[in-house]
């Protein structure tokens, strides 16, 4: 049994017991409820937040809802929150919002189970599939690893020489700071020594090549900690020995992996590219002449693999251009300016003087947090009220825009920002950015993502490659992201790109500008690790259909409409909600 409350002399029990599952299986479950209960509230149907704000008892319940979980873990570690949900079930008017959340409340890392066997499709069989949660503890950090192949904890600890203060310092000193001193503030890798402890655990815990998925906590989002060294403080960094991926929770992520499962058996044949460098820039003819040629590398690559794409920039990337041309592809990928953070985050796009921004409406507006961010927006902007509302096909998005990756916490862990906003919206994969970069490595990060992301696309007859170990028809995003991050760092003279291997070019001539973090540690990889292939041939759907009906078969209940595509889960321990 565990009561939480997260005390020091709790700790050493759940490190004595033989599996260490009750840990885990708490933070799973703390992450999982939060998430669902709090960020994606703006999912709840109109009708059913009006119907609780026009209950005054099923207000007063639902705001006493709220208030706990601003608390943090302890109100569900002492069973309050739990208390309070046994009140709000027996209220008519508030059934319909637990019925929602009903799927989330019992996850247990074995939910996570079938994952492996996706994990091996891409990654080999050889490789196991590594889920690495980080909760923060009053003054500490504690670190989890759940090795989801073996199905055993390999990781379970308390970090006592990284604090909290000491995280929050060293985020403050080297990356809230002016766009401008960056560069000088992420100048050495020597910087990611102090947060080392971190990861400490990760190195003896693992083998090389295991895909490792993170789950940070408070302000370790803020911080790549792919970035950070390996087995000691002078190592290379981490993804240099591991494909890595971000999750929220790790309920997401296989939300993430159902999506690409249940996803239409076609291809993906469409992508809209994005681009705006704005006149108010001072470098805006760099910036245009960067971000142009960078669309049009983007679309010649795709239509390598007959991915057909449609570019809007410059004065034709309006509110409405960008709303109109975002829904209906495959792949969305946008290169602009993305401003504030938090709840103000939003793209900047260009003012359409002929479109008008419906107001929103005043009902349930104390219900839903995202609901006043329509308000007196101007019309050149798409904030997170946009994409919260926006339903897209797309399963892969690409934000090369300053700190798109930013999201604010909240003391309880929910995550606010436009990764929530386009992971609710229905995408799987999300890559995005920390911090303010110089538009010319964002060209050159999508320019070796995208090649390294269909360089399998064109399989042989067997379908696997030339090592007989992938399914040619899945693409790795997890390994095409590893590959892009390390191309940033590699030498890039000709006869060593011809005569050397990646690894050997890690090594030769590096220039000290060149292994620079502030250029490469900025790009970060959200959700799914795998999205579906660009060269599947008749009765490919056969590779991997065992593994999709392993995963749906846990019990998930998942439901698909005529079309294909995910409907309700319910009667489920092991998914969330399918948006």
């Amino acid at each position: 049994m565990i009561e939480f409350c997260y005390i020091l002399s709790d700790l050493e029990p759940f490190q004595r017991k033989p599996t260490g599952s009750a840990l885990c299986t708490f933070i799973q479950r703390y992450k999982a409820n939060i998430l669902y209960r709090q960020s994606f509230s703006n999912l709840v149907p109109v009708r059913y937040l009006e119907a609780i704000e026009s209950d005054p008892s099923a207000l007063k319940l639902y705001r006493e809802e709220q208030r706990l979980i601003q608390e943090g873990p302890q109100a569900m570690g002492d069973n309050r929150l739990q208390d309070l949900e046994g009140e709000m079930s027996d209220n008519p008017t508030l059934q319909p919002l637990l019925e929602r959340r009903q799927n989330t409340l019992n996850v247990v890392p074995s939910d996570f189970h079938s994952l492996a066997s996706v994990s091996k499709l891409t990654q080999g069989p050889e490789s196991d599939l590594i889920l690495i949660d980080w909760m923060k503890y009053h003054d500490y950090f504690l670190i989890t690893g759940y090795n989801v192949t073996k199905q055993e904890i390999c990781i379970l600890e308390l970090i006592p020489h990284c604090k909290v203060v000491q995280v929050e310092e060293w985020v403050t000193t080297h990356l809230k700071v002016d766009g401008k001193l960056l560069p000088k503030t992420l100048e050495s890798a020597d910087i990611f020594k102090q947060l080392y402890p971190l990861v400490r655990a990760i190195a003896g815990s693992c083998k090389k090549e295991d895909l490792l998925v993170f789950s940070p906590s408070q302000e370790l989002h803020s911080i790549p900690l792919h970035a950070l060294p390996y087995a000691n403080e002078e190592d290379r960094p981490i993804i240099d020995f591991h494909p890595i991926v971000y999750t929220p929770s790790n309920l997401i992520l296989k939300e993430c992996i159902l999506r690409v499962l249940e996803s239409s058996t076609a291809p993906p044949s469409t992508a809209s590219l994005f681009g705006r460098w704005g006149s108010e820039s001072v470098d805006s003819e760099k910036q245009e002449q960067s971000i142009s040629t960078s669309l049009q590398d983007i679309s010649t690559q795709l239509s390598t693999v007959n991915i057909t794409s449609t570019i809007i920039s410059a004065s034709s990337l309006t509110h409405k251009a960008f709303s109109s041309n975002m829904s209906d592809c495959d792949i969305l990928h946008f290169h602009t300016h993305v401003n504030e953070t938090g709840v103000k985050q939003h793209l900047q796009l260009e003012p359409d003087v002929s479109s008008s921004i419906p107001s929103s409406s005043t009902v349930h507006r104390s219900l839903n947090p995202f609901v006043h961010l329509r308000q007196n927006r101007p019309n050149n902007t798409y904030n997170l009220q946009d994409a919260f509302a926006t339903q897209i096909r797309a399963k892969l998005v690409v934000m090369m825009g300053c700190r798109s990756g930013q999201q604010h916490i909240s003391s309880s862990e929910d995550a606010l920002g436009l990764i929530s906003a386009f992971f609710a919206a229905g995408a799987s994969s999300i890559v995005a950015t920390l911090w303010q970069f110089e538009t010319g490595d964002a060209s050159k990060f999508s320019g070796f993502f995208y090649k390294e992301m269909f360089a399998g696309a064109k399989v042989n007859e067997t379908g696997l490659d030339g090592g007989g170990k992938k399914d040619g028809r899945l693409i790795d995003v997890a390994g095409a992201f590893r590959k892009a991050v390390q191309e940033m760092r590699a030498c890039q003279k000709t006869v060593c790109r011809r005569k050397r291997t990646l690894e050997e070019r890690l090594g030769c001539h590096v220039d000290d500008e060149q292994g620079v973090p502030y250029h490469w540690a900025s790009f970060v990889l959200w959700g799914s690790w795998v999205m579906r292939g660009v060269g599947i041939r008749e009765g490919g759907e056969n590779v991997f259909e065992g593994v999709r009906e392993e995963v749906l078969g846990e019990g998930s209940g998942m439901l698909t409409d005529d079309k294909g595509k995910a409907g309700e889960i319910a009667n489920s321990n092991n998914a969330c909600k399918a948006q």
